[in-house]
């Protein structure tokens, strides 16, 4: 289902849906959100009735962390054809968060993606999209308890992801074909760290590039908000 309809997971919470969309249950077609809904992984955040229309729309969220966690670590699972997380992987990975070790940041990056077996793109163009890329990282970031905001919205755009760390705030922008330049020069331009900027801690911006033939990250770029 995922691979079929190019889900940006991020985006599944705070999704607005109709009551058509909850109730529906084509077993071929069934919509993703609905399933969640179904499932327990998803739950009414408001309910609003339109003053004309008088149809009603749901926003959804997941119902608390252990949930969230579960539900990230799933997909993360799911997207990368594992049957069990690995632990010693995500040690690594928030270490070097923490660290603020971005070369074995990237490294992890690449080992993240290179665990992802061939079989997950036969069929499918989901490489050839970022919200793909964006969708590992924020599943697995996310599994690891790290706060995580997906297409963060300041006042000129959205910045890709934004993480909190105790000691750091990290913004990052993907980008794929392309170089992991553009993607800094994007965080700059459209001034997504600004709206942190009293926040106190060290805030970074990383742009990574991802190679749709590759299926990998081929340029990493992290410079300091200043």
């Amino acid at each position: 289902m995922l691979e079929k309809k190019n889900y940006f997971l991020p985006n599944l919470e705070n999704a607005v849906v109709g009551a058509e969309i909850l109730d529906a249950f084509n077993i071929n077609e069934i919509n993703l959100i609905a399933l969640l809904w179904q499932s327990g992984y998803l739950t009414f955040d408001t309910v609003k009735q339109h003053p004309v229309t008088k149809e009603i729309s749901y926003k959804m969220k997941v119902p608390n962390l252990e949930v969230q966690a579960s539900l990230n670590l799933l997909f993360y699972n799911y997207l990368c054809n594992k049957s069990h997380s690995d632990s010693v992987d995500r040690t690594t990975m928030i270490d070097s968060l923490l660290n603020k070790d971005f070369d074995d940041f990237k490294n992890c990056i690449h080992t993240l993606f290179s665990s992802i077996v061939y079989d997950n793109h036969t069929g499918n163009n989901l490489s050839d999209f970022e919200g793909y890329y964006a969708s590992v990282i924020f599943t697995y970031i996310s599994a690891l308890g790290v706060p995580v905001i997906a297409e963060d919205h300041s006042s000129l755009g959205r910045a890709d992801m934004t993480m909190f760390l105790p000691n750091s705030i990290i913004i990052i922008e993907f980008k794929v074909d392309m170089i992991s330049e553009a993607a800094i020069e994007q965080i700059k331009t459209k001034k997504y760290c600004e709206k942190y900027a009293l926040d106190g801690r060290q805030i970074y911006m990383i742009g990574m590039n991802f190679d749709s033939t590759q299926k990998n990250i081929t340029s990493f770029d992290m410079q300091i908000f200043e």
